[in-house]
């Protein structure tokens, strides 16, 4: 559910923070106060496209913030895990910037996200539906969609099931076509292969042996240093000419000349003597120690160069994925050569998953059937209580005359038609239906589809326009109805709307020092009896007007 939308420097929009409930809340206002900049600003939240042309005039950068209570949102939960995205006490804040230099900032829940990350989860929050998004309804290629969700998890499941069978099939299909290739071809390739299996199988490389052959220079090169280091101590220290050792010999035999005079002197440096020669011995054993053999440097390093000449030559970062690739050419290689044999295999393994495939596709045919008789009875129910009792609605199967072709989504290509007046045949609803019709339609289906889909929000932009009459009333129970389960936000121009609302919320716009500013209030009961008369008589408001508003508000 959508609890706060802030918005900063957007279209004409200068400042504005707006808090929204559970249940219907309806926004009102004149035509260009900005009701619609509002949701446009809801849909950059949850993934729109993004635009400069968006930003407030004069300024650099267009700021938007919204505040999501997710909670039973098991899918948008889901997806925030996905994303490694945390959230806590079930809250979700989404912060975009749109700058003028076309940059977009995408903060959730702190972690920055790309617009089609954005557009996942945003998915899952709120549908909008507009008066000029009867697209989707009026698309063939979407009905196919719609029906499944509205068959819920039984159609869900097979169609997961088929999914996994479709994988198979197309990967036998496709091993089946790449053994079915000409021999000239196979010529080629098995010459090919031949001579690369007999390149990696002189160098004859073995598991991670690249990592070790390093890992082992590494630490012979380490050695050396240290024996360099320890070398050239252990002369300081003990060469007969001139050492460490040497002086300090030769100061205590001064030392002694001189009596007890400079005893104390004379034990310090023989205990620094002493030390000195310990540290000797010390050095002297690790260097007994430490190998190094020239000889055994340099045959590391020319494996390492045969090994890094080897993955260089088939385009490879390691060596063990030269030994996977070694493993897959020579099963290719075998099958090349036992061609038969693979193809015999590779038919029945084909023919076996077309079956499988065919039995889980008829399955799920058969479910949809079920499910569009349902859908037809409810959609009938629906357009009953929007006056639209003599349409006919009918889910239509399209038959496929040649073989049956299989699809990522099954073997069905379905169709919604409708027959607006008794007496007419169904026809493409794209092609019959009016665009009130279409608004009623799209309602009928969004008060079908709202439980199913899991979506907290639902916001409806002006679709009741163009409708009067006992039509309106129809229109606003039914987003009453949808409010039961779902947070609605919905613009509308109707006073039977606006008067069934749980929140009423009027948007309006000011002058202020040249500039327009858009601001929303939270009416009172008597502030919407106020609005809802404007909406039924205009500016000049009658004592009827106002009579009739609160008749409206009462039936509420």
């Amino acid at each position: 559910m959508l609890q706060t939308l802030s918005i900063q420097n957007f279209a004409i929009i200068e400042a504005l923070t707006v808090d929204f409930s559970s249940g219907m809340t309806v926004l009102t206002g004149e035509t260009g106060a900005g009701k619609s900049i509002i949701i446009d600003a809801v849909s950059l939240i949850v993934g729109a496209r993004g635009s400069s042309e968006y930003i407030r005039f004069g300024q650099d950068k267009a700021i938007l913030q919204g505040l999501f209570d997710i909670d039973n949102l098991i899918e948008t939960q889901k997806m925030l895990e996905k994303h490694h995205i945390p959230y806590e006490d079930n809250q979700l804040m989404v912060y975009r910037e749109l700058h003028k230099t076309g940059k977009n900032t995408i903060r959730i829940n702190g972690i920055l996200v790309t617009v089609s990350i954005l557009k996942e989860i945003g998915s899952s929050l709120i549908d909008i539906h507009g008066q000029h998004e009867h697209q989707h309804l009026m698309d063939d290629t979407q009905h196919l969609f719609m029906l499944d969700v509205f068959g819920g998890q039984e159609i869900s499941k097979e169609m997961d099931r088929y999914r996994q069978l479709y994988q198979a099939y197309t990967s036998s299909r496709k091993t089946l076509k790449e053994l079915m290739v000409s021999d000239k071809q196979d010529t080629n390739r098995i010459s090919l292969l031949e001579s690369q299996i007999k390149k990696i199988e002189k160098v004859n490389p073995k598991e991670h042996e690249d990592v070790q052959v390093e890992q082992t220079l590494k630490q012979i090169q380490e050695d050396v240093t240290r024996l360099r280091a320890l070398t050239n101590v252990d002369m300081l220290l003990s060469d007969d000419n001139i050492s460490v050792k040497e002086l300090l010999s030769k100061a205590i035999s001064e030392l002694s000349l001189l009596g007890d005079a400079y005893h104390h002197v004379d034990t310090v440096l023989n205990d620094v003597y002493e030390q000195v020669q310990t540290v000797s011995k010390d050095i002297a054993k690790a260097l007994e120690i430490i190998e190094y053999d020239e000889e055994t440097v340099k045959a590391f390093d020319d494996r390492l160069n045969e090994l890094d000449q080897l993955k260089q030559s088939f385009g490879k970062q390691t060596i063990d994925e030269v030994r996977a690739y070694y493993d897959a050419i020579k099963l290719e290689l075998d099958t090349l050569l036992n061609k038969d044999s693979y193809l015999q295999k590779a038919q029945q393994t084909f023919l076996k998953d077309r079956e499988l495939l065919l039995e889980s596709a008829t399955v799920l045919s058969t479910l949809r059937k079920e499910k569009a008789m349902i859908l037809e009875q409810s959609i009938h129910t629906q357009l009953s209580d929007l006056y639209m009792d003599k349409v006919m609605f009918k889910v239509h199967f399209k038959e496929h005359q040649d073989k049956v072709k299989f699809k990522a989504n099954g073997i069905d290509d379905i169709e919604f038609l409708i027959a607006t007046n008794i007496g007419e045949p169904l026809k493409p609803l794209a092609k019959v239906a009016s665009g009130g019709e279409l608004s009623r339609m799209m309602l009928a289906l969004k008060t079908i589809f709202t439980k199913t889909q899991g979506i907290s929000t639902v916001i409806f932009d002006e679709i009741d326009t163009g409708v009067s009459g006992r039509v309106s009333q129809a229109i606003a129970n039914k987003m009453s109805l949808i409010a039961h389960d779902t947070q609605v936000l919905c613009i509308s121009h109707l006073p039977q709307v606006a008067a069934i609302a749980d929140h009423h919320l009027v948007v309006k716009k000011e002058i202020v020092e040249d500039r327009t500013k858009t601001y929303v209030s939270l009416l009172t009961i008597e502030e919407r009896i106020v609005e809802i008369a404007r909406m039924i008589a205009g500016d000049d408001i009658t004592d009827t007007a106002l009579l009739h508003a609160k008749d409206l508000l009462h039936k509420k």
